[in-house]
């Protein structure tokens, strides 16, 4: 008998399939579902202030709602590893009309290890621009990071557009192997990670970076996965693409934003720094050592050097990839004064060296090439390895101008700065260069506020670098050593026993980092606070982004009596980009409670 009507919609009701819209409204709440818990675990984190903001350009403070600076903690998403740079130099948003802003993004050579940041070419391009481009405030901003390859760079321009430059300034190419993102580095990347280490919650479970990079050499020991990447035509032609495909995203990236672009080719040093040993003891070239004069036989020189050509060109011929016979090769000829035969001999011995810290020649026709492929008027070209050529005595650029092998010491950073100072000029801004506005050295250095003291922290961080591998390796590893350390000398000579004490005294930490403000501090604590402004009057101009140096020149001047300037120190304390550290914002209260009874106090 069959069941009411009734009875048959009650039974089709109750096991009725969900409509098709309603499943898929099902599925992707399941699927939202754990995403919106990571979002709200993120937003947690970010409420809880655990963590920090990893973006490239940052608000300086909520007081100073115009002034943004590059944040020197942005460097943490290029593989969890605690960097050295970018500059956290202030300036404003909107970019005032009358400004014109260049930022410099790299590596090490433009952050300036082992020189502090504000002693390197970006700075020293700022002093060159200002007196070629008076009618302008000019701003050069420096985006160096220590150890990048030019995957992370990619991500460095793509951000550093948010703060308005009229140009960019690209030196980049020595770590395309063992940099962060290098082809054979331990710490290799992929621009997808960068966003997911910006998360506060993936901060949380990576907890705090596995290396603290307080020195260039902890990088040199940490970073390549294997040394004689020169070893492998797989790697070789991996560095190749990636630094083609990577300088052809920035340059697309620029191009979009209509900002125009500075490629460089990179320079290295040739002359006193040798290949490493392929062979080790096995190859005779290794203990090759150029002859003396014998004053009874003043032929005598020039019959060894002869012998020891052929000598050296017979081992290029029979092995023409071993960098050290090239580099032997090199020295004898410019022993000979055949220095065009030198110079192609240095370049092979580069090319052919099995220990990648040095970028290959052909890097530089890689980024020529995408420039002539690009607007003229927007993308152009400077390679600097011809300015070096041009400017060195020897055979090929050296010791004169390099501390090792890329860093350049303070005339090879001077010498960038005025090279592209006058390639900006004439080739960006169409003005008139005028080699006569450019500072003398003695201008230039009380304008950078550098300090001997300076010169011998950079040497000797140097000094370390090379004493490790694979820089130990190297053909003539222990001349190099001697000649550096014989520089130190020379630098140290002129200090009194005082001054030696006194670097001496300082820790190493506060040498590499904070050399100006350690040397002020512990005159300060010698009861010499005179000379101790000095001191602080120098970190103020070099670090302005910095409290420390105003705080303690207050602390200075109020010892001296000086009321006024004190305080107005303590003002321009409130303008650095970075808060002070908990023990100096003691000493800050210290030294406003001391103002305050001063100011309170009946005067005679």
């Amino acid at each position: 008998m069959p069941r009411p009507a009734a009875n048959n919609f009650t039974h089709q009701a109750a096991t009725r399939v969900p409509s098709r819209r309603r499943q898929l409204a099902f599925r992707i709440s399941a699927l939202a579902f754990p995403f919106a818990l990571i979002a709200i675990a993120n937003l947690a984190l970010y409420v809880a202030d655990y963590g920090f903001d990893t973006s490239l350009v940052v608000p300086v403070s909520a007081s100073q709602p115009s002034r943004y600076y590059l944040n020197p903690r942005a460097d943490i998403v290029y593989g969890l590893l605690d960097l050295r740079g970018p500059e956290p130099q202030s300036f404003a948003l909107p970019k005032p009309a009358d400004t014109f802003r260049v930022v410099v993004v790299g590596e090490s050579s433009v952050q300036g290890y082992p020189y502090p940041s504000e002693l390197a070419f970006p700075r020293q391009l700022q002093l060159v621009l200002e007196r070629q481009l008076s009618q302008k405030h000019v701003e050069v901003l420096n985006a160096g990071i220590v150890g990048i390859s030019t995957t992370p760079l990619v991500d460095v321009v793509r951000q550093v557009l948010t703060s308005a430059p009229d140009l960019i300034v690209v030196y980049a190419g020595h770590n395309e192997f063992y940099g962060v993102g290098g082809v054979a580095s331990n710490v290799s990347t992929a621009p997808w990670q960068f966003e997911v280490r910006r998360f506060r919650l993936a901060q949380l479970f990576h907890g705090r970076p596995p290396i603290t990079v307080t020195a260039g050499q902890d990088l040199i020991s940490t970073l390549p996965q294997q040394s004689s990447a020169g070893q492998s035509p797989r790697l070789e032609a991996q560095a190749r693409e990636q630094y083609r495909h990577n300088l052809q995203t920035i340059i697309r990236i620029c191009q979009r934003a209509q900002v125009p672009t500075l490629l460089c080719g990179v320079a290295s040093n040739l002359r006193d720094q040798s290949p490493e040993l392929r062979y080790l003891a096995e190859d005779p070239l290794a203990e090759i050592t150029l002859p003396d004069q014998d004053p009874n036989d003043p032929q005598s020189l020039e019959k060894s050097l002869v012998h020891l050509r052929e000598v050296c060109s017979q081992a290029c011929a029979q092995t023409p990839l071993n960098a050290v016979a090239h580099y032997r090769l090199a020295q004898v000829c410019e022993a000979l004064k055949d220095f065009e035969a030198a110079g192609a001999a240095y370049r092979t011995a580069r090319d052919t060296d099995v220990c990648r810290y040095r970028a290959p020649g052909d890097f530089r026709d890689i980024a020529a090439d995408l420039v002539r492929q690009a607007p003229p008027a927007l993308v152009k070209f400077v390679d600097l390895a011809p300015v070096f050529q041009h400017a060195t005595t020897y055979a090929v650029p050296g010791g004169d101008f390099f501390l090792e092998h890329v860093h350049f010491n303070t005339e090879g950073h001077w010498l960038v700065a005025r090279t592209l100072g006058q390639f900006i000029v004439e080739g960006f801004q169409e003005a008139t260069w005028s080699e006569s506005a450019l500072p003398s050295t003695a201008e230039r250095d009380d304008w950078l506020g550098l300090v001997p003291e300076d010169q011998i922290t950079a040497h000797m961080l140097a000094y370390m670098l090379i004493q490790q591998s694979p820089f130990n390796r190297s053909a003539d590893a222990q001349r190099h050593q001697s000649e550096l350390s014989s520089r130190i000398q020379d630098l140290i000579a002129p200090l009194t026993a005082e001054e030696r004490r006194r670097l001496q005294s300082l820790p190493n930490a506060t040498k590499v980092d904070d050399l100006i403000d350690g040397l002020g501090r512990d005159l300060l604590q010698s009861g010499a606070p005179a000379v101790a402004l000095a001191y602080f009057e120098r970190g103020e101009r070099r670090r302005p982004w910095l409290a420390n140096s105003h705080i303690f020149a207050a602390v200075c001047l109020e010892q001296l009596g000086q009321i006024d300037a004190a305080t107005a120190a303590l003002r321009r304390a409130d303008q650095a980009s970075l808060p002070p550290l908990p023990t100096l914002l003691q000493v800050r209260q210290q030294v406003e409670a001391k103002l305050s009874r001063s100011t309170k106090a009946p005067r005679p």
